[in-house]
């Protein structure tokens, strides 16, 4: 007897791009293995190309079929609305065997709040304000905005619909927003880790990369390297390192070097010379080499003050790099995993702490510090941090939709 097919997939997701953020990545990643076990997937996007012309949408790199509303981005609550409207009908009108949501604006049978939740994400922007009051103003914009309050009517929807299996949580710090802001816990919750795609290196490779990159900016080969990557560096903690580094420098006058990528707005550049650490950092700006920066770097660091479970952390321990970063990542679960496994970077508590971040940049400096925390990370944890794995997992969930929903049907049957 022929083994049945995989069940067919809906996803959808607000943006779906290939090279965006780490959500967007995550996306295509995860539709790339489901294609290549053998589902069939269609993509349901918002923003992106207007692909409506072909009513089974176009084909994606992977073989995926795309269906898109044409929008340039979810500009405002109109767009918002209409993206969440639009997404139920697709969904419908698709009849995949299960769906699932990448995006809490948006429901499905599974959905998986890879940004984490809008809640959390609006308290989280309130506390990058350094002051009172401007976290009182903040709060109140918030509570005032139409876009605001139309993503958080859209969370609570899609997270109180009767469509609804399972939730998926990335971290265990997404899993307790999900408790802590929407009463979803127990059996309804299943916290499948982030994971992400790294290339194999070998050591002749990466010795060769290291050279290159540090010798196009002006590095020491013997300099310890710092690589912070964000889209949005405000929120990823950019203020709190540029504050480490200006202390760190005073401190310490041995060879290193912090690595900014993916802005290189003027605001940057700014905040770089005000604070007088211009020979101590490179803004490297937007990259689609950042394999070769994980290679030429020496240690991953993000003061973040929210991130569900930051990819550069998980890419940075994929390719051997230990890690600085906050609490306030979901990442941090694999710097710090569970006793005895030994640390493999340094978690702080706040991310506003500059003091504590100097403090683990300068361990860091310590060849036998920073070596014993990239010993901890192994030869295993790559592939346990893999897509592939991720995906496995995924399935499992997946499968358990499906044959639930033909339990019922077939008990319906049976009944009548």
């Amino acid at each position: 007897m022929a083994e049945p097919s995989p069940p067919s997939v809906t996803i959808v997701t607000e943006r779906y791009a290939a090279w965006g953020g780490g959500h967007e990545r995550s996306t295509s990643q995860i539709v790339a293995e489901l294609c290549r076990r053998g589902h069939a997937v269609t993509v349901l996007t918002g923003v992106g190309p207007d692909l409506r012309s072909g009513r089974e949408g176009e084909r994606g790199e992977h073989g995926e079929r795309i269906r898109s509303m044409g929008l340039r981005r979810l500009g405002g609550a109109i767009d918002v609305v209409r993206f969440v409207r639009w997404a139920d009908r697709q969904v419908v009108e698709v009849g995949s065997d299960v769906s699932l949501s990448m995006t809490t604006a948006a429901s499905a049978d599974l959905v998986q709040p890879r940004g984490g939740t809008v809640i959390e994400t609006m308290t989280r922007n309130r506390a990058i304000r350094r002051t009172a009051a401007a976290r009182l103003l903040k709060r109140t914009t918030q509570a005032l905005l139409p876009k605001q309050r139309a993503l958080v009517w859209a969370e609570r929807r899609t997270l109180g619909h009767p469509r609804l299996k399972r939730a998926l949580a990335v971290s265990g710090y997404v899993a307790r927003q999900l408790a802590e802001h929407h009463e979803l816990d127990g059996d309804r919750v299943v916290t499948i880790p982030n994971a992400a795609v790294v290339p194999a290196i070998d050591d002749a490779e990466r010795a060769s990369l290291r050279r290159r990159v540090r010798a196009a900016w002006g590095v020491d080969e013997q300099a310890v390297a710092y690589l912070f990557a964000a889209t949005n560096p405000r929120l990823k903690g950019l203020g709190t390192l540029i504050d480490a580094t200006r202390e760190l420098k005073r401190r310490d006058d041995r060879p290193w070097s912090v690595w900014l990528v993916g802005s290189s707005s003027y605001s940057v550049y700014d905040a770089v010379r005000r604070a007088g650490v211009d020979d101590r950092v490179c803004v490297m700006g937007p990259t689609h080499e950042i394999d070769a920066l994980y290679a030429a770097a020496d240690v991953v660091v993000l003061p973040t003050h929210y991130d569900p479970a930051s990819k550069v952390i998980i890419e940075g321990l994929m390719a051997g790099l230990p890690g600085i970063t906050t609490a306030y990542n979901g990442a941090a679960d694999f710097l710090l995993p569970s006793p005895p496994a030994p640390p493999r970077g340094v978690v702080i508590d706040d991310p506003s702490d500059a003091a504590a971040l100097t403090d683990a940049m300068a361990a860091m400096l310590d060849d036998e510090q920073r070596g014993a925390f990239a010993d901890a990370i192994g030869d295993g944890l790559a592939e346990e941090l893999s897509m592939a794995r991720h995906v496995d997992r995924l399935v499992e969930v997946l499968d358990e939709v499906v044959a639930e929903r033909r339990s019922a049907s077939d008990a319906q049957s049976r009944s009548t």
